[in-house]
């Protein structure tokens, strides 16, 4: 049972306070913040075309979930199918005719899209929904 919630930004403030040459684990930032455990995702793709020229916004990542004071990975265990990097989750959204955005103001509106639906997914991952809640990403806000 979770009876705190940590500010996100309180880990990045843990890891600039660090030596750099001697960098913390996310355990052990974790403990330093009083969390008892942690959702660690780390991102392999972040990328508006998959192929160079058609748009096609995607992002990929790995989650992962750390008990904090035994300082080892709760999730996902070892019978759900999962790489030593984490549960791979990839988060797409439906293609669409053309390019990607060339303009920067319209790159960037993708980009905050992307990493809006990438938010859901990996939110997603962690209670059920229903099929028709799902799929529904243009509302995504």
């Amino acid at each position: 049972e979770l009876r705190t919630t940590i500010a996100p930004g309180a880990m990045y403030a843990a890891a600039d306070a660090e030596d750099p040459t001697d960098p913390a684990g996310v355990a052990e930032l974790a403990r330093d913040i009083g969390a008892s455990v942690v959702i660690y995702a780390t991102i392999e793709r972040f990328t508006l075309s998959t192929d160079g020229t058609s748009f096609n916004p995607t992002s990929t990542l790995f989650v992962r979930v750390i008990d904090v004071e035994a300082m080892e990975r709760v999730w996902p265990d070892r019978e759900i199918e999962a790489t030593e990097r984490g549960y791979p989750l990839v988060a797409s959204s439906f293609q669409q005719q053309g390019f990607a955005p060339g303009d920067p103001t319209a790159r960037r509106q993708a980009e905050e899209d992307l990493a809006r639906l990438t938010g859901l997914r990996l939110s997603q991952v962690f209670y059920e929904h229903l099929p028709e809640q799902a799929s529904d990403t243009r509302n995504v806000r």
